[in-house]
């Protein structure tokens, strides 16, 4: 019983090290999460106007007439992308970049070529979300450090799962709070049990978002193409060449979707102009395409619009699908709506489970005293822990790296205090 309680006692005290080292920049990551997975209906809501006709628009669309538009009255010096109307009901959107330097998309009616109105790229507040969330909008630091927030939010899940788990028969403060309870005990229950509830969900959710972190993502991406069976570098990356005579003219935006239209591509994209002299045009998806199974990227010939390359879902490896089927779960539309309110609950929960935690520390620290829960010398691990913890160390190598740093400052505080590491 004894060597259960010390165990216990050794956990917490990891458990406090997680909360403690992502709890203020986990709830960033939670709000601009939330706000990402809800992108769809925030759109809607700040640029409905934009987005949407007044009346549905059936007739042809001169998508080189739109672009003209938006190029000449915005004073553009450079394309970025076209986005075709998705149908009756929508816009147009063109994105460029003005001769002041302002990054831009302009919404246009297809109906009358009018400019529905502009939206500043940089302030758009998906683009902040989106920035933020990555990476703090901090560089390569950010980035490491939304890693490493993700790793120990696994550990937080994993050690709250063992602090939840019952060890006698009990529904009341196992699967529902306590009703009449006060103090510690309120704040313990209220913590712990949405906490149990949510606790695996999150964890897929941390999964999910790891293929396209810095580290963990990087060794991810290279086992995909070391193996062939990742994502296809030229949806990202290596994009090819045109290969038509470069003496030629370059092919209208009509003609391309004309193509398009032909290769049997959902209307959920947007086609992004060359990147360099002899680039191509990139068909890539948008976010409101449907199954994973529906997306196609396709790369033109700049000049002849001829079909370079085309990839649908079985061109995609082992690795590169789990990682697009893992995206679609982790900004919560896998299944529907259900995906986002589902996700949307457990986020809730998370910032929640974030801020509850300090008070729950506070409530039981030593009397006086601001340090982390206490353990006695002598305490061991279970092999089954041992063996979870040497694995979530080979798995995440920056958590393995963070937990090397926590042992030495504590070597270093015992040797100090006198106290127990």
């Amino acid at each position: 019983m004894a060597e259960a309680g010390n165990q216990y006692a050794r956990l917490w005290r990891w458990h406090f090290y997680a909360g403690l080292i992502i709890a203020p920049v986990l709830i960033i990551m939670s709000v601009t999460g939330g706000m990402y997975l809800l992108q769809p209906q925030i759109e809607d809501a700040l640029y409905g106007e934009l987005l949407y006709l007044p009346d549905p628009h059936t007739g042809p669309v001169d998508h080189d007439a739109l672009i003209a538009t938006a190029t000449t009255r915005l004073e553009a010096v450079r394309l970025h992308a076209y986005t075709p109307p998705q149908g009756p009901e929508h816009s147009a959107a063109v994105d460029l970049t003005t001769q002041t330097g302002d990054r831009l998309t302009a919404y246009l009616s297809p109906a009358t070529g009018d400019i529905l109105g502009t939206v500043a790229e940089d302030w758009r507040p998906m683009t902040l979300a989106r920035k933020i969330h990555g990476g703090l909008m901090l560089g390569k630091p950010g980035d490491v450090i939304v890693e490493l927030v993700a790793c120990w939010t696994l550990v937080m899940v994993a050690t709250g799962l063992f602090l939840w788990w019952p060890r006698k028969t009990r529904t009341v403060g196992t699967a529902l709070p306590r009703a009449k309870i006060r103090g510690r005990a309120f704040w313990r229950d209220w913590h712990a049990v949405p906490g149990a509830w949510a606790g695996l969900w999150i964890a897929a959710i941390i999964v999910t978002g790891l293929p396209w972190s810095i580290l963990w993502g990087g060794a991810y991406a290279a086992i995909g193409k070391a193996t062939g069976e990742g994502l296809p570098a030229a949806i990202f990356t290596e994009r090819p060449h045109s290969v038509s005579d470069a003496a030629m003219p370059d092919v209208t935006m009509n003609e391309l979707v004309t193509r398009i239209t032909a290769q049997s591509v959902p209307l959920a994209y947007k086609i992004d102009y060359p990147w360099f002299a002899n680039g191509v045009y990139a068909v890539m998806p948008l976010r409101q395409i449907g199954q994973a199974e529906e997306m196609a990227y396709l790369f033109l010939d700049r000049r002849s619009g001829a079909v370079l390359t085309d990839l649908r879902w079985d061109d995609l490896g082992a690795l590169g699908r789990a990682s697009t089927i893992g995206v679609q779960f982790h900004e919560g539309r896998l299944f529907g709506p259900a995906n986002q309110i589902i996700n949307l609950a457990a986020i809730l929960i998370l910032i929640a489970l974030a801020l509850t935690g300090p008070v729950m520390w506070w409530k039981r620290r030593p009397k006086g005293k601001l340090a982390p829960p206490v353990v006695p010398r002598d305490t061991r691990l279970s092999i089954g822990v041992l063996t979870i913890a040497t694995a979530l160390a080979l798995i995440l190598p920056l958590f393995a790296l963070s937990v090397l740093l926590i042992l030495a400052g504590e070597w270093v505080w015992a040797r100090r205090t006198g106290a127990n590491a």
